[in-house]
């Protein structure tokens, strides 16, 4: 992988266990990642980037973080296996969290701005597809996202990106501007 794909060079996996089955498993699978700190404490380390595997967020518990996660599929290094990414509204919480409280790495800067980003995308997505396809499925989708937001990050839901995203599909599609006002809890 280049390097000049990695924002940042460090990664979190929150595991119910850091040396129960999945950290034996990704060790057994693959030797090569295992490295061990002058201090004794190993970790895994992919292409330059250090794994880390924190009991627990400041905000969020294990069950929380895979509660709302999404599955992907990865391969690296010719082993294939499956992560949940956390979702961005929990991602977006923990590092305002940290970064708030003084307590945050380098990293968790970019990594709230870009939570933040995709959070404000994501919801603007959501907007759009009900507005072009009104279903039940559409509008679940919807209104889930935005009281996650709204119960996990509020302050998402009055940035100006956001408020900006829902004026444009209110001007594309008139007939939805007050069910996505209400919807969102916004004025657009």
């Amino acid at each position: 992988m280049p390097d000049e794909w990695w924002l940042s060079k460090d990664m979190d996996f929150v595991v119910a266990e850091f040396a129960g089955p999945p950290f034996d498993q990704i060790k057994a699978k693959c030797p090569q990642w295992v490295k061990q700190a002058e201090d004794g404490y190993v970790y895994l380390e992919v292409q330059g980037v250090r794994l880390s595997f924190p009991q627990m967020g400041v905000t969020f518990l294990p069950d929380d973080a895979f509660e709302t996660s999404v599955l992907i599929d990865v391969e690296t290094d010719g082993t294939r296996f499956q992560c949940a990414v956390l979702n961005p509204v929990l991602l977006f919480r923990e590092k305002w969290n940290l970064v708030d409280k003084n307590r945050g790495k380098p990293n968790d800067y970019l990594h709230k701005g870009l939570a933040r980003l995709y959070c404000v995308y994501h919801i603007g997505v959501l907007a759009r597809q009900y507005a072009t396809n009104p279903s039940p499925s559409t509008l679940q989708r919807l209104q889930k996202q935005v009281l996650l937001t709204y119960d996990k990050a509020s302050q998402v839901m009055s940035d100006p990106l956001l408020i900006n995203s829902l004026k444009e599909i209110a001007k594309d599609f008139p007939d939805f501007r007050e069910a996505l006002a209400t919807i969102c809890k916004v004025e657009i």
